[in-house]
């Protein structure tokens, strides 16, 4: 008798958090809460401190050249986060890239209201001079 007790209240929990578990409630349309549109940006990102990336060892040797786009978040300080390789170019390319765009320093982007933080594309390009 004990067992079949236990097993009904499982059961029962287990069904009930089946139909109300993943169950979301939103308030009515009126009561929603409107996102005001962003002011537009009237100035882009400017890089002020550019580091140089150390060219792969192999890659050099091999003459291969390169262009790693490393996707950024510009903060409102003008300072690099979150890099990101969009498409790996291999050879040791990818992290010398985002080494050296991590250390990367802009003038940050503007609206009419300020400074905002963005996220842009850096194409970094290794080629012997």
């Amino acid at each position: 008798m004990r067992n079949i007790i236990c097993f009904s209240i499982a059961w029962c929990c287990s069904a009930l958090t089946a139909s109300f578990g993943h169950a979301q409630i939103a308030p009515p349309p009126d009561e929603q809460e409107e996102r005001p549109e962003p002011p537009p940006i009237t100035a882009l990102p400017e890089l002020k401190e550019f580091v140089e990336a150390p060219y792969p060892e192999e890659a050099l040797k091999q003459g291969i050249e390169a262009i790693v786009p490393v996707q950024i978040d510009i903060g409102v300080d003008g300072t690099v986060a979150n890099p990101v390789v969009m498409q790996p170019a291999g050879w040791g390319f990818d992290a010398a890239a985002v080494q050296a765009v991590s250390q990367f320093v802009f003038t940050p982007a503007q609206t009419t209201e300020g400074p905002v933080a963005v996220r842009i594309v850096y194409e970094y390009r290794f080629t012997i001079a």
